[in-house]
């Protein structure tokens, strides 16, 4: 006598998963309905089936302001850290070094630092330990 597995609930939904026949997608009319089904792809929550195939959508006027925009102010950045560095570097080193010792000249916050730069000018006449080319016994 032999005994039957009874099949479990995971088994069960397997088999009429595979039994049951696919059909396509019935395609999704509508323009609300399309916006809706294409939103919910975009946001990543469900894939939506039966909405048209599109390539990437062309992009609002808005997204088409932000980004000039945001090309605007990158480029404006740039300009004005290229006449800044043109500045510094036109700036004579006798002049620095006496803005530096009266103390006229402040820090600049620019993440890159002119070797004539003020900061390098107050660094090397504060004094200290060692040198560059000397190495400590």
């Amino acid at each position: 006598m032999t005994i039957r597995k009874k099949p479990s609930a995971a088994e069960m939904l397997q088999r009429q998963i595979k039994s049951t026949r696919r059909q396509p997608p019935t395609p999704i009319e509508g323009d609300f309905a399309q916006a809706i089904g294409a939103r919910l792809e975009e946001r990543e929550i469900t894939k939506v089936a039966g909405l048209p195939a599109t390539e990437e959508p062309e992009p609002r006027w808005y997204d088409l302001a932000i980004e000039v925009q945001r090309r605007h102010q990158e480029f404006v950045g740039e300009r004005e850290a290229k006449q800044q560095a043109e500045h510094q570097a036109a700036q004579s080193t006798p002049d620095l070094i006496r803005s530096t010792l009266a103390g006229t000249v402040k820090p600049s916050a620019a993440s890159a630092m002119p070797l004539n730069g003020s900061r390098v000018l107050r660094a090397a006449l504060a004094g200290g330990q060692g040198t560059i080319n000397t190495t400590s016994r």
